[in-house]
């Protein structure tokens, strides 16, 4: 499904709405769930967790990048 206006599409992995909070810290479950009326299924309790995951997502992929780095450059 597209927003209106925005001409995203909300995946079923969530990715478009993991890559949008991750990328804007200023967005949050409450502007996801103005753009998507969809996500207002989710459970809050879960919203919560999928937001943090989602914060962070950026800077787990960092430091999965850094590991293997070292890994090769000790390697």
């Amino acid at each position: 499904m597209k927003p209106p206006g925005m001409g995203w599409a909300l995946n079923k992995d969530g990715t478009a709405a993991r890559r949008l909070i991750a990328g804007h810290p200023e967005i949050g479950w409450v502007e996801l769930r103005g753009i998507w009326p969809e996500l207002s299924a989710i459970d809050p309790a879960i919203a919560v967790h999928l937001e943090i995951d989602a914060k962070y997502d950026v800077y787990l992929k960092r430091q999965t990048a850094d590991v293997d780095a070292f890994r090769r450059d000790e390697g």
